[in-house]
This record gives structure tokens, sequence and C-alpha cells, in this order.
């Protein structure tokens, strides 16, 4: 499976499943929020991943409390 593959809905619908699947509740919405901010599409991927998954960890402290 190539991303030339997968249309942006099919996309959207493997990540819903993954995030869901691996109980990463935030993280959908945390990857589409840097695809809106232009300063966050010039990161590299590995930056951008660290990020989000960064934030992710975050939120599951603060809904732990």
């Amino acid at each position: 499976m190539t991303k030339e593959n997968l249309s942006p809905q099919t996309t959207e619908l493997v990540l819903k499943v993954l995030t869901k699947t691996l109980r990463l509740k935030g993280l959908e919405e945390i990857v589409y929020k840097q695809e809106t901010e232009p300063a966050t599409l010039e990161m590299p991927f590995v930056e951008r991943l660290t990020e989000a998954l960064s934030t992710s960890v975050a939120q599951r402290e603060v809904n732990k409390v």
C-alpha cells in the first residue's frame, strides 16, 4: 500500500482505525492540527511525529489527574 494508492478519505479512515486500535485517542486530532499549521508542515517528519506523541503523552497525564 503506497501513498499514491490511498485517497485522502481512505487515509483518514486508516488513521482513525489505527489510533483507536492503539488507544491513542488524542493523536488523530493532533495530526490533523499539524496539517493546518504551515510552520508544522515545514518540520521534518520525525520532529512532527515526536511532537504529536509528546502531546499525546502529556494529554494522558492531564487526564489521569
